[in-house]
């Protein structure tokens, strides 16, 4: 790791190319380098005490208890860390059904791209001090072809024949990203974060109706509104998970909704708040994804 570095940035993602459901999103942890070990090590305890080892940890097995176990400590400690300038969490959630993305022909990579570029546009342009120099580990199975992105970050003159990769390289290089280096979570437990929210952000708006039918159930209600949706173990793990952030989300002024959103979501993303769900809206009739050429 170069000397001259200030800042690290780990991201993940879910759902890139609506190949599993509606909802895409990017989950991107920002922090000064000095925190690292200390980010590190806390996470690495967290998910052993759930008996959990880095290398088995994703958001997609929360189904099972003991990695159920596991996401409810991240929750708590990603909370504590981030209100104590350890970390900030950031992520963007698409809609693919909405009218910037339910076109023909939508190309899901380039898109994928832009929305890259979306995030770190609100995260380490308006989010960080100016001058902070970065690397970025993006998760090692994004789409992304960060040879090429870097490749163009170090040109100064190249043929857009990828105009959205170039845009992407060119924000990276505005922002002072000094190299990118993919990694995995059995390298890295900072993107156990990473996935955990880039997993849980769009399951608590895609599948808000199961945690509603759930805390009816707890609270003794009516059995009829269980039947209107399908429930699965998966869903009850997750259900806590929830039930988990929002104990802090009452307990500390986060700038979040749930309810009133029917899942979790920033309004007014800040620099005041450690913690923002975006989800993005197209900006005018003419935001549209891109189509394949």
């Amino acid at each position: 790791m170069a000397s001259d570095i200030t800042h690290l940035a780990f991201s993940d993602e879910h759902n890139y190319d609506s190949g599993s459901g509606r909802f895409g999103s990017i989950a991107l942890i920002t922090m000064k380098k000095d925190s690292y070990k200390t980010v590190s090590s806390s996470i690495t305890n967290a998910i052993t005490e759930a008996g959990v080892t880095r290398t088995e940890f994703k958001w997609t097995e929360t189904k099972r208890a003991n990695h159920k176990k596991a996401a409810i400590k991240l929750v708590d400690l990603s909370v504590k860390l981030a209100l104590n300038a350890h970390v900030r969490i950031d992520v963007i959630l698409w809609d693919y059904k909405d009218a910037r993305h339910n076109i023909t022909d939508r190309d899901s990579i380039k898109n994928f791209h832009i929305m890259y570029y979306r995030l770190l546009t609100n995260t380490l342009h308006k989010f960080w001090p100016d001058g902070s120099i970065w690397i970025l580990y993006p998760d090692e199975i994004s789409c992304v072809n960060w040879g090429d992105v870097q490749s163009f970050s170090n040109i100064k003159s190249v043929k857009r024949t990828e105009e959205t990769l170039f845009q992407l390289s060119e924000a990276l290089k505005s922002y002072h990203v000094r190299q990118i280096k993919q990694v995995s979570s059995k390298e890295s437990p900072v993107s156990l974060i990473a996935d955990l929210f880039a997993g849980l952000i769009p399951y608590s708006r895609y599948c808000y109706d199961k945690y509603e039918a759930i805390k009816i159930e707890k609270e003794g209600g009516s059995l009829f509104e269980l039947s209107k949706v399908e429930i699965t173990n998966s869903d009850r793990c997750r259900y806590e998970i929830i039930t988990q952030f929002l104990k802090h989300k009452e307990k500390q002024k986060l700038g979040i909704s749930f309810e009133s959103s029917r899942g979790f979501r920033s309004y007014n993303p800040s620099q005041d708040f450690p913690l923002n769900f975006w989800w993005y809206e197209p900006q005018s009739e003419i935001d549209k994804a891109p189509i394949k050429r």
